[in-house]
């Protein structure tokens, strides 16, 4: 079925690099980071692979080793010593607002795209002429799997719409298309975001930083999104990037994704390839 990820071996490899990366990154001290990688391998070698996402793999290291990352240990706790992605994220900030404020879209059909294409801004493996390129690369070839417009008429015949939101400096061009869901579709829109650091994903400072216009803000710690919505006859779920794809759970209603896809799991469960992108209704 599609939509369902399956782990495979190379799950493990690939969580075990972006834990390790977090911990390089972190104020723990040697000794402590030694220990932490030894944990993150025991925790991968044991845990099996099956017909399940590595969600529930994830939730374990989160409990483990991410929340001892972000304790912090120096006498001034701010948020440049606490979190290991915050040089990172004043980037991605800086560099998406400069780009987003270029763009004029007019059709909700292009403000779609325009959020497509800034789920691909990473600036941990891009420089910023990559990111540009890669931005405007998106744009013009658009997404290997479009959905556009099942995705954009299932959010019109919704009265409410959660929006899911993935990593900082994205809001400043999703904001387009919930701006115009707002103001024109009139629907009651919900953005989600992280309630504590987690790598170089959305906080509430960047959903105000952004601008947007929303009725709602939750903060979420975790993964499973789809806990949040209690009425799914009148809500959309529009999700950003693979860790949302990821926790989709086998439901009676739709939900509308965005991502770039860049696993083999994830590309399987699409029927596509590593590196396109995806606009999809499951």
């Amino acid at each position: 079925m599609r939509g369902i990820v399956k782990t495979t071996p190379n799950c493990r490899k690939c969580l075990g690099t972006i834990y390790s990366k977090v911990i390089d990154l972190s104020s723990l001290t040697a000794d402590q980071k030694a220990c932490s990688k030894l944990e993150i391998k025991d925790v991968l070698e044991k845990y099996p692979v099956s017909d399940t996402t590595c969600v529930p793999m994830c939730d374990i290291l989160n409990q483990s080793i991410m929340e001892r990352v972000y304790i912090s240990h120096a006498k001034k706790p701010t948020p440049a010593r606490i979190d290991p992605f915050y040089k990172l994220k004043k980037q991605s900030r800086a560099f998406s607002k400069k780009l987003a404020d270029e763009i004029k879209p007019r059709t909700p059909e292009e403000m779609l795209r325009i959020s497509l294409a800034s789920n691909a801004i990473d600036l941990s493996h891009l420089t910023f002429e990559q990111a540009t390129a890669k931005f405007h690369e998106i744009l013009e070839i658009g997404p290997a799997i479009d959905e556009t417009a099942l995705v954009l008429g299932h959010i019109k015949r919704k009265p409410k719409l959660v929006f899911v939101s993935d990593n900082v400096g994205e809001l400043y061009f999703d904001r387009f298309l919930l701006d115009y869901i707002f103001e024109e579709w009139e629907k009651e829109i919900t953005v989600v975001v992280r309630s504590s650091y987690a790598l170089n994903d959305n906080l509430l400072e960047d959903v105000n930083d952004a601008g947007l216009i929303t009725d709602n803000i939750i903060q979420f710690k975790g993964l499973g999104f789809y806990q949040l919505v209690d009425d799914f006859e009148n809500t959309a779920i529009l999700a950003k990037g693979q860790a949302a794809y990821l926790t989709v759970p086998i439901l009676n209603e739709h939900s509308l994704h965005v991502l770039n896809i860049k696993c083999r799991p994830i590309a399987d469960s699409l029927g596509s390839k590593v590196g396109n992108s995806a606009i999809v209704m499951l």
